[in-house]
């Protein structure tokens, strides 16, 4: 994605004479392939856990989610 969202990205910040502004989607196309094989991955799943576990990293590669990214940890 590369929308804002307040729990990824901030406002445009000033510090020292500088601005900054956390962006999302610079890696959007490499981290949606990634989520891609690991939907691919899925299918040799040692178990349920496992599966759990690349469904979470999967949302967080496509969402941007560090709380799906914790949750699959």
């Amino acid at each position: 994605k590369t929308d804002d969202d307040e729990k990824i990205t901030i406002p445009e910040t000033i510090f020292k004479d500088a601005k900054f502004k956390v962006t999302r989607g610079d890696y959007s196309k490499l981290l949606g392939e990634t989520a891609d094989y690991l939907e691919k991955a899925k299918e040799y799943a040692a178990n349920d856990t496992e599966k759990d576990m690349l469904e979470k990293y999967i949302s967080h590669f496509r969402s941007g989610s560090l709380d799906d990214h914790k949750d699959g940890s």
